[in-house]
């Protein structure tokens, strides 16, 4: 069975789970989605959205971590001239 014919995240400048990825994430849930004549009830389709959420959300929270952590990196980066002058200091016992 090939993926459906829609796009999830596919924005400019969107990152993350490609619709591929997507769909291998629900066929993992839902192995009976690759018999054939499958149906979604009311309770597949409430199924089918919290899955699609709950991804999302995952991913959202990891571009959170990942930015929050170069953002840090980032601020206490030293800069090349104090480093250097920090470390003439040492070997000169300045402050």
């Amino acid at each position: 069975m090939t993926p459906p014919k829609f796009a999830i995240g596919e924005r400019a400048g969107c990152v993350g789970m490609n619709k591929h990825d997507l769909w291998q994430a629900y066929l993992k849930k839902n192995p009976h989605w690759l018999t054939d004549n499958v149906t979604l009830t009311p309770a597949g389709i409430k199924k089918l959205f919290d899955q699609t959420y709950d991804q999302a959300h995952a991913h959202a929270q990891g571009v959170a971590n990942g930015k929050a952590i170069k953002s840090r990196l980032e601020r206490e980066k030293p800069s090349r001239s104090s480093t250097s002058s920090d470390i003439f200091n040492k070997i000169l016992g300045g402050k």
